[in-house]
This record gives structure tokens, C-alpha cells and sequence, in this order.
């Protein structure tokens, strides 16, 4: 897993991701959101770079998987994350309370974007059905709460 901090609120912080040729912007420099949390392919054939553009100090870190938290009924935090759902049959609830989209995700076990779980956008509410325990990556521009309900 990728993780990468902002400090000191460059506005005009960029950091970019380059994949199989393609960018992808992880992260716009704003006061309110300053980290991000990205998984990365396991597969040796799957090469990546990364591009921080900041006047700002940074930091940027890999992190094993096995140290991602786990949650059984509910988690909150802001911006992009990654987390171990360990519960059985359940119903999730995802609030996220500013502009910008947000989207939760499984991850396939290459830890790759794996089936859409709900998106939205703005301040608004989503639900939807997991089956079961997964890894489970958000995407989200501001502060956001998803809670487990079982079946």
C-alpha cells in the first residue's frame, strides 16, 4: 500500500501515479485533505512511479497490507483509505459529507481495483450489500463514515 502526506497545505501540491503508461492524479494539494492511501499490485510484472510536485515537505511510505486495520461494524476518516472488512453478511452504509466523489471499492487479491461496492457524490448518503470479508479501498475528497449492518 501506498501512503503519501502533504505537510504544511500546498494548495498546488500534485501527486500522480503512473500505471501501464497512464496518470492518475491521487492527490490535489488542499488544506483538507493532505493524505492518501493507495494500493498497490503485488504482481512483479506490474511496474509504477510516482510523481509528488510540492513546495511543502512530504513524506510517501509503502506499508504492508497486513498491518491495514480491520473493522467488523463501522470506521471513519477523510480522503482515500484502505481497510480489511471481517465481517460476515451485511448491508454497508456510506455517508460522506462534502463536495467532490467517493466511491468504495473491493480489491481483488492482487489487491487491484476489484467490483464497485457504491459511489455518490457531494454530501449524500449510499448503501449497498457485501457478502462477506473483503479488503475494501474508498476514494473520497472529503470527510467520510461507513458502518456495517449484519444480515
Amino acid at each position: 500500500m501506498l501512503v503519501v502526506r502533504l505537510h504544511g497545505g500546498d494548495r498546488k501540491g500534485v501527486v500522480k501515479l503512473f500505471e501501464d503508461g497512464y496518470a492518475r492524479v491521487l492527490l490535489r494539494g488542499r488544506l483538507e485533505r493532505n493524505r492518501v492511501v493507495e494500493p498497490l499490485p503485488v504482481r512483479e510484472d506490474k511496474h509504477v512511479h510516482l510523481r509528488i510536485d510540492s513546495k511543502s515537505r512530504w513524506a510517501a511510505w509503502l506499508q504492508p497490507f497486513d498491518t491495514v486495520p480491520m473493522v467488523d461494524d463501522r470506521i471513519s476518516s477523510r480522503g482515500s483509505f484502505v481497510f480489511r472488512y471481517t465481517g460476515g453478511p451485511a448491508i454497508v452504509q456510506m455517508t460522506h459529507t462534502e463536495d467532490g466523489d467517493f466511491s468504495l471499492t473491493e480489491l481483488t487479491t492482487e489487491f487491484e481495483q476489484g467490483a464497485h461496492v457504491l459511489s455518490g457524490k457531494g454530501s449524500t448518503y449510499a448503501e449497498a450489500h457485501m457478502s462477506g470479508p473483503t479488503y475494501l479501498h474508498v476514494r473520497a475528497e472529503g470527510n467520510w463514515q461507513i458502518r456495517f449492518t449484519p444480515m
